[in-house]
């Protein structure tokens, strides 16, 4: 039983890899809104398996591995992927440069991430990187049918400098690990 209850977790994590791989597949055909549902679907994942771990007293330091590798696809590198299909592309060299740039500074924060994660219980240091994919989805998702003009991609890019900034930042960011408010039920 114990082998199953540390699986469940994991099985949590790998849908999560697999949707970021499948918003890049669907991002490569042009289908950007379904890539993106793929990316948000990630992360309800993400913040399900990270839980379901702590409830069942499962965690271990494969599961912390895997679930950074896995954020890493789906929320460096689809996201990113997705704003180059969208919006960066237009810039041509500069596009890459900055949407690698997110991809890096993701990549970085989930590295540093993995070296201090038994400190950070009520803070993280730096933009989670699932937040920060997932900003930058709500974008696309909130205006999808703006495509390729210029000033609007400007501001993309620009967001996704200043996300990639946050994320390697000394920051404080909540963890939303533990409960920070208590309630107390009275008996009558």
């Amino acid at each position: 039983i114990k082998k199953t209850l540390f699986f469940l977790p994991n099985l949590l994590t790998f849908g999560n890899a697999f949707f970021g791989f499948c918003s890049l597949v669907f991002a490569m055909h042009g289908s950007l809104v379904v890539a993106a549902h793929c990316i948000l679907i990630g992360a309800l994942l993400d913040v399900l398996d990270g839980r379901m771990a702590r409830m069942l007293k499962v965690s271990s330091e494969i599961g912390v591995q895997l679930d950074s590798l896995s954020d890493m696809v789906s929320f460096c590198i689809a996201p990113a992927f997705l704003m180059y299909v969208w919006q960066i592309k237009q810039f041509g060299l500069i596009g890459i440069l900055i949407c690698a740039a997110f991809a890096l500074a993701g990549l970085m924060r989930l590295a540093r991430f993995n070296l201090i994660h038994e400190q950070q219980t009520m803070f993280f240091l730096g933009l989670p990187t699932t937040i920060a994919g997932c900003f930058l989805v709500s974008v696309l998702l909130l205006f999808s049918g703006l495509e390729n003009i210029p000033l609007f991609g400007i501001g993309i890019s620009i967001m996704m400098l200043l996300l990639a900034w946050l994320m390697v930042s000394t920051v404080s960011f909540p963890a939303f690990k533990q409960k920070l408010f208590k309630l107390k039920v009275q008996k009558i």
